[in-house]
């Protein structure tokens, strides 16, 4: 009875001594994974709302840590566009600044002509010639000016096809040497 009693506290002692290192185990274990985890969910939420400018921290060589390396991968590749696309939109406004001021210069040459051809400031055929030559000629710089801004929005839709075709290098370069001695 004695013996067969110390057996069974020294089992029950162990047991609870077991129980109680399991559960700091996995106490441990679950915080360092849900630490893990809440740093890798306001990492999603940062990039959700907008916010690049943060580091996903997260130390270690497990899968969650891989995890966190790829958000902070995709992060990274995502602030690039933003930065690509700022600098693109910006690029653009610079673009359709300088075609309106280049529409707007013979524009204005061609209502100018045109109200001193009704104001009677030509008052000669000869003059009104010239006038209306030189609207015709400020008209035509603008039709060249709208195309080429249709053009630009093709290239940036992907509208325009392109068509490679193979070319005689050799031969080119020939001709262009031909011409140019």
């Amino acid at each position: 009875p004695g013996a067969g009693r110390i057996l069974i506290q020294y089992i029950l002692w162990m047991a609870l001594i077991l129980l109680i290192t399991a559960f700091i185990i996995v106490t441990l274990l679950y915080n360092s994974i849900i630490r893990k985890v809440r740093r890798m969910q306001e990492a999603t939420e940062n990039i959700r709302a907008g916010n690049l400018d943060f580091r996903v921290d997260v130390k270690g060589g497990d899968e969650l840590s891989e995890l966190a390396g790829s958000i902070e991968r995709m992060k990274d590749h995502l602030r690039a566009d933003a930065m690509q696309k700022l600098e693109t939109e910006d690029a653009q406004r610079k673009f359709l600044s300088n075609i309106t001021h280049d529409l707007k210069t013979p524009l204005t040459s061609v209502i100018g002509y045109s109200e001193g051809i009704i104001d009677g400031i030509a008052p000669t055929p000869e003059k009104q010639m010239k006038y209306v030559q030189t609207i015709h000629n400020k008209a035509i710089e603008m039709n060249d000016l709208l195309n080429e801004l249709s053009i630009h929005n093709k290239i940036d839709t992907d509208s325009i096809p392109y068509n490679f075709t193979n070319i005689n290098v050799k031969g080119f370069f020939g001709e262009f040497a031909e011409e140019t001695k």
